[in-house]
C-alpha cells in the first residue's frame, strides 16, 4: 500500500476510561494490548468496563483452541493454569460433531494460522464475503492424531471471533498511541453489535515494517496519504519467525481529517 506513510509510536498511557463504549462510572479494568494468552503483556490502564471486558474476553478465548501448540511451544502461560490435555471439538469425516480430550503430545505441533481472505474493503472499495481459510504448518513430524483424523475434522471455528479479536489489538494499540485523537471505525465489531468483519479486517497482502509488541506479536498503527489521507491502518503480525500471517485493519480516521466516518461504507478516492 504506497500511501503508507509512516508509524505512530506507541505511548503507554493510563485511559481512565472504557476504550470501547467510552464508560467513566462503575469499576473499570487494566487492558492488555496483545492478550495475555499471545504473551502481551503492556496494558492500558483502568481502560476497560465489565461488560466489554466480557465481549473481548468472548473474541479472545478463540486463541485456545487455534494457538494451544503454538503457546506450548512458546512457553506462553496465559491467566490460567495450563491442563494436561487439550479439547479437539470438530466435525469427523463422515459429517458428526464430537469432542475430545487428548494430549499435547497427541495433536504433535501444529501452527493453525487463519487467513482472512483479501485485505479490509474499505482499503480496496471491492466487494468481499467473509472468507475464511486456515493454514497448517507441521512444525515437527506429523501427530498420532493427524494420521487418525484428516487435520480439518477437528478444527471447528468461524471467522468473526478471531477477526474481533484482531480488531481488539489495533484498536487497544491505538489509544497507546493516539488517546483521545481519532475515531475508532471498530468499536462495534468488538461490541457485538455488528458482525461484519469484512469492511474492516482483512488479510495483508504486502509488507510492511515489523511494528511492536510481544516476541510472538507485533502490531503497528500507520497514517496513510494518497487517497486515504486521514486513514488509520492497524497491522498485526503473528509468528513471523514460523511463517504466520499479517492482517491489516481500516482502524479509524484522525480527528480533523477530511475522511467521513466509514462505518459501512467505503473509501472514495
Amino acid at each position: 500500500m504506497s500511501d503508507v506513510v509512516a508509524a505512530i509510536p506507541r505511548d503507554r498511557r493510563s485511559i481512565d476510561r472504557c476504550i470501547y463504549c467510552g464508560a467513566t462510572d462503575g469499576q473499570l479494568t487494566d487492558e492488555h494490548i496483545i492478550p495475555e494468552a499471545l504473551g502481551g503483556t503492556a496494558r492500558l490502564v483502568r481502560a476497560s468496563c465489565k461488560d466489554c471486558q466480557t465481549k473481548t474476553a468472548r473474541a479472545e478465548s478463540v486463541l485456545g483452541p487455534l494457538m494451544e501448540p503454538l503457546r506450548r511451544l512458546a512457553g506462553i502461560e496465559g491467566k490460567k493454569k495450563r491442563k494436561s490435555t487439550v479439547r479437539l471439538k470438530g466435525i469427523d469425516p463422515a459429517g458428526r460433531h464430537y469432542s475430545q480430550d487428548v494430549s499435547p503430545d497427541e495433536i504433535g505441533l501444529l501452527a493453525v494460522f487463519p487467513q482472512l481472505g483479501e485485505p479490509p474493503r474499505l482499503l480496496t472499495k471491492r466487494n468481499r464475503t467473509e472468507t475464511f481459510d486456515i493454514d497448517f504448518i507441521p512444525l515437527f513430524n506429523p501427530s498420532k492424531l493427524g494420521r487418525k483424523h484428516s487435520v480439518g475434522s477437528f478444527m471447528n471455528i468461524g471467522p468473526l471471533p478471531f477477526a474481533r479479536m484482531i480488531a481488539k489489538i489495533c484498536h487497544a494499540q491505538a489509544h497507546a498511541s493516539l488517546g483521545n485523537t481519532f475515531e475508532s471505525f471498530l468499536t462495534p465489531l468488538i461490541r457485538e453489535s455488528d458482525d461484519y468483519w469484512p469492511d474492516f479486517v482483512g488479510s495483508s497482502i504486502e509488507p510492511l515494517p515489523i511494528g511492536e509488541g510481544s516476541p510472538f506479536v507485533s502490531v503497528s498503527i500507520y497514517r496513510m496519504s494518497g487517497r486515504h489521507q486521514g486513514l488509520l491502518l492497524g497491522r498485526v503480525c503473528l509468528f513471523q519467525d514460523l511463517g504466520g500471517p499479517t492482517y491489516d485493519v481500516a482502524l479509524g480516521r484522525e480527528l480533523g481529517s477530511q475522511i467521513q466516518s466509514l462505518q459501512g461504507q467505503s473509501v472514495e478516492d
